[in-house]
């Protein structure tokens, strides 16, 4: 088992007994809080020109530990330990896990690492944030959800909606 000191891996909150993570909410500009259990897309307060409000997430202070990496898990889903929501049947396509490469640069001796996310389903990052956005929705009850984008955000959309019948 991992160290139970505070680290990267092991933030301060995970020495504590029992491990368990402050609870995280929606919340607004104001301090307004929402449960995240259901679909919201804006706060019930506007912005001093009418505008819908946008929600952000409370601060989740700390991560994971190694052990709660699930390792037999080949997507960014191994990390659901991390996530704010519990996701009981995520809509994945292997998103996640793409391979960070290091390589030489300039004649001093540096070094630069790249993110190869062309290894993702659709060839994009965006395949992690819409495997986890729909499965999230599909989760609290949402059946139909419109993507105003024809680019390659879109490609994401609707290739897990496919997947996932949302």
């Amino acid at each position: 088992p991992p160290s139970r000191r505070p680290g990267l891996l092991c933030p301060a909150w995970c020495t504590r007994s029992p491990m368990t993570p402050p609870p995280v909410s929606y919340v607004d500009r104001l301090g307004t809080t929402y449960p995240l259990n259901s679909p919201r897309w804006c706060a019930d307060a506007a912005e001093a020109d009418g505008s819908p409000m946008p929600l952000m997430l409370t601060d989740r202070t700390g991560g994971i530990t190694r052990s709660q990496i699930d390792a037999s898990v080949r997507s960014l889903w191994r990390y659901s330990a991390s996530f704010p929501l519990e996701c009981a049947s995520p809509i994945s396509l292997g998103e996640g896990c793409t391979p960070l490469v290091r390589r030489p640069f300039g004649s001093g001796g540096g070094e630069v690492h790249f993110k190869c996310e062309w290894f993702n389903p659709t060839c994009s990052f965006k395949d992690r944030g819409a495997s986890v956005m729909l499965s999230l929705l599909r989760q609290q009850g949402v059946t139909h959800v419109l993507e105003d984008s024809s680019g390659n955000g879109g490609v994401q959309e609707v290739s897990r909606r496919c997947l996932g019948s949302v």
